[in-house]
């Protein structure tokens, strides 16, 4: 079995983990082969490991759906996130809500104050078992939008929808801003220390891609962005496990993609629940080759890991971050 392990730690504080030491990962990083890998974040790296044309912007919403298990067909789909938009002198600020933030009940309260007035701007507001909203149309729109976590802080003329359709968009985050000002949950939120839902953002737009055959043969990852991608490319897919032992265990010839984020992983966890584990089955066989990608705020660390490369105890291992 192949496995391509992928940690996005650029969602880790800065100087998270900078005077810790991670004997595994060091180990990996001096001893295996380095990869040829000419990307800075998760998109581009999606886009070499399953050969995507670079030419246009990932439409996001649409991967994200099928993702989330639900077939796009081929129409026009946005995300819509819940956010946090306050006003700070004289610019709105953005903040994320958390992933799997709002209660059911608060999803159910904010799609009942949303759905008729998105009926009427000629979108369906469509709603997923994970809690995720999209809109879907039959309209081409002309649209670029940004992620809302690319988004977070004062708001530019950059942040905002573009193109001949942003205008409406705009209008859409405006309105159901004032839908949801006296939002009556809010106040127990703000109570248990949680962020107000003030906020709706579209982003991802477009309609599903052709995606070709891919290497995988399985994917586990709880981006429903990196799930949709692969199961367009043909791969059996699930939510990433909480560690390696708990993977399903797979034909002796599959091609595993797991991609975790260090929004929900940390260094510590990857490298105990991760790392660890899966060296010793390539020191035992099971695993024929690991390929490792940690995704730094400035760079990737990718190497090639095989049995013969864990071998070379004459590599000393040095401090995993900072180093080239």
């Amino acid at each position: 079995m192949k496995i391509d392990l992928v940690l996005d730690a650029c969602p880790l504080p800065p100087g998270a983990g900078a005077n810790s030491r991670y004997p595994a990962l060091e180990r990996c990083v001096t001893r295996g082969d380095p990869i040829a890998f000419d990307v800075v974040h998760l998109e581009s790296t999606l886009r070499a490991l399953f050969d995507l044309p670079r030419t246009h912007e990932l439409p996001a919403a649409p991967l994200s759906l099928l993702g989330d298990g639900i077939e796009p067909g081929n129409d026009q789909w946005l995300r819509l996130d819940p956010v946090h938009l306050r006003a700070d002198r004289s610019r709105l600020v953005l903040v994320p809500l958390p992933r799997n933030d709002l209660t059911p009940e608060e999803i159910a309260s904010v799609q009942a104050m949303l759905e008729a007035h998105l009926t009427c701007s000629g979108f369906e507001l469509v709603s997923t078992p994970t809690g995720r909203w999209y809109l879907h149309t039959t309209r081409r729109l002309a649209l670029r939008t940004r992620a809302p976590q690319a988004c977070a802080g004062a708001l530019d003329e950059q942040h905002l929808p573009a193109g001949d359709d942003g205008a409406e968009l705009r209008r859409l985050v405006t309105e159901a801003q004032m839908l949801l000002h006296e939002t009556a949950f809010n106040a127990a939120r703000e109570a248990s220390g949680k962020l107000a839902v003030t906020g709706v953002w579209p982003w991802g737009n477009g309609a599903m891609p052709a995606i070709g055959r891919s290497r995988y043969t399985h994917a586990c990852s709880d981006d429903p962005i990196v799930r949709g991608i692969a199961r367009a490319s043909g791969a059996e897919c699930a939510p990433m496990p909480p560690d390696a032992a708990s993977l399903t265990p797979l034909p002796p010839d599959a091609s595993l993609l797991v991609v975790g984020s260090g929004t929900d992983i940390s260094l510590a966890d990857f490298e105990r629940n991760w790392i660890d584990p899966l060296t010793k089955q390539i020191e035992g066989g099971a695993i024929v080759e690991l390929r490792l990608l940690l995704l730094t705020a400035d760079r990737c660390i990718a190497r090639r890991i095989t049995r013969r490369h864990l071998h070379r105890w004459w590599r000393r291992a040095k401090p995993l971050l900072g180093r080239a």
